[in-house]
């Protein structure tokens, strides 16, 4: 159980982190980045979390 909660702060740190440097470009708005990501955006990011922690992030359910 600590090891998830670890593992889950280390996961949500590497969203925030992308987040903050996504705005930080100026090239995207605070709705493009915290709102519902474009596919684009959001394989960015994911790439980012594997990168900063080595595990793939849990995909969301696709809303039909």
């Amino acid at each position: 159980m600590l090891q998830e909660v670890v593992e889950s702060g280390e996961m949500s740190k590497a969203r925030d982190d992308w987040s903050l440097m996504m705005l930080g470009t100026g090239k995207y708005t605070s709705r493009q980045i915290y709102g519902p990501l474009t596919p684009e955006l959001q394989k960015q990011r994911d790439d980012y979390v594997f990168q900063k922690t080595g595990r793939k992030p849990p995909q969301a359910p696709v809303s039909r």
